[in-house]
């Protein structure tokens, strides 16, 4: 998952933002990177091959996962199901246009807060700050939030494709 980075500093004149991917499961917090260029195709697959796939491997060794990210552009190139079909990854399939269901969001939400108390003041300490929160968020945080799907799904249905909590 990729997520746009923005973030005041008390004594930045114009707020620092960054670009960065990162990945979460049950079983905790996978790899994370900030992002320095613009994503196609082809620095998505960079991505995955650096990042996702050792924390696959990490986390689950040779278990099979489904994988879980946004319906961005780039992520439905035929280059990248290529590459995860040939890794065996089985990507998650939904409607362009559905209410965002992934549980990264919250995870998100959560970094954002953590960074926001460490108030950096230029991109390097941003940067740092991340790094250090994403490594602070735990296990049991993670296992929440993978365990939270179900509810994540009756709650769309109840509202019939509607806003929901989450």
């Amino acid at each position: 998952m990729r997520n746009k980075w923005a973030e005041s500093g008390k004594t930045c004149k114009f707020p620092q933002s960054l670009m960065i991917w990162g990945c979460m499961s049950g079983k905790g917090m996978g790899e994370m990177t900030v992002i320095t260029s613009s994503i196609n195709a082809q620095v998505y697959v960079e991505i995955l091959d650096t990042f996702l796939i050792p924390s696959i491997e990490r986390m689950f060794g040779d278990g099979s996962i489904i994988f879980q990210d946004d319906n961005a552009s780039c992520h439905r190139a035929k280059s990248v199901k290529t590459f995860l079909q040939e890794r065996h990854i089985m990507s998650m399939a939904w409607p362009a246009n559905s209410p965002d269901l992934n549980p990264i969001e919250n995870l998100w939400w959560k970094l954002k807060k953590m960074v926001h108390d460490k108030a950096p003041t230029c991109k390097a300490d941003l940067a740092t700050a991340i790094r250090q929160s994403w490594r602070q968020i735990d296990e049991v945080y993670c296992l929440s939030l993978a365990e939270s799907m179900p509810q994540r799904i009756q709650a769309v249905i109840k509202a019939r494709g509607g806003a929901t909590k989450y």
